[in-house]
C-alpha cells in the first residue's frame, strides 16, 4: 500500500504544466500503482484542494477560464480519489507521533506538520511513502520507512 503525497496528486493533475523529466518518471510510477493500493489520507485531500484552488492559478498564471477548468478537474479528481482509492484518517496516537516527528526535526530539517502526519501514518500502517519531497524522503529513511523513488525503481 502506498501513501500518496499532495505533490504527486498535484503533479498528476497539472502534468501539462509540470513536464520536467523527473516529474514524468514520478507520474509513470504513479500510474503503475493500482487504485486500490493508493492510500489517500483525509488531510491530503484538504491540502490538495487548497493547493489547486488557491495556489496553482496564480503560480501558473491562469486566466479565469483556465482557473475554472482547473477547479472542475480538481473536483473530478477528488471525486475519483474518494470513490476509487483507500481513504484514511489519522488516529489520535498517529497525530501524537506526527507531533513528535515534527518537533524532532523542526530545528534541523524543517518539515511541515502534514508531512509529519504522512510519516506517522506510514510508520503506523507500514505504508510505502510516495512523494517528490526530498526532505520528507530523507526523514523517512532516517525513520526506516519505505519510500518509492522513481530513480531507484525497477520499472
Amino acid at each position: 500500500m502506498y501513501i500518496i503525497d499532495t505533490n504527486i496528486h498535484a503533479a498528476y493533475l497539472l502534468q501539462n504544466f509540470e513536464n520536467d523529466e523527473l516529474t514524468k518518471k514520478y507520474l509513470e510510477l504513479y500510474n503503475t500503482i493500482t487504485l486500490s493500493e493508493r492510500i489517500v489520507p483525509d488531510f491530503i485531500l484538504g491540502e490538495f484542494e487548497t493547493f489547486i484552488i488557491k495556489v496553482a492559478p496564480s503560480r501558473y498564471r491562469l486566466n479565469s477560464k483556465d482557473t475554472k477548468k482547473l477547479k472542475q478537474l480538481a473536483f473530478d479528481y477528488i471525486h475519483k480519489l474518494t470513490h476509487d482509492c483507500v481513504i484514511s484518517a489519522p488516529e489520535i496516537h498517529t497525530v501524537q507521533r506526527a507531533r513528535d516527528i515534527y518537533f524532532e526535526n523542526v530545528n534541523t530539517h524543517y518539515i511541515g506538520f502534514i508531512d509529519c502526519l504522512i510519516l506517522a501514518e506510514a510508520e503506523k500502517n507500514k505504508y510505502t511513502i510516495f512523494t517528490k519531497d526530498a526532505r520528507m524522503s530523507n526523514i523517512a529513511k532516517n525513520l526506516q520507512l519505505a519510500c518509492l523513488d522513481p530513480q531507484n525503481a525497477n520499472n
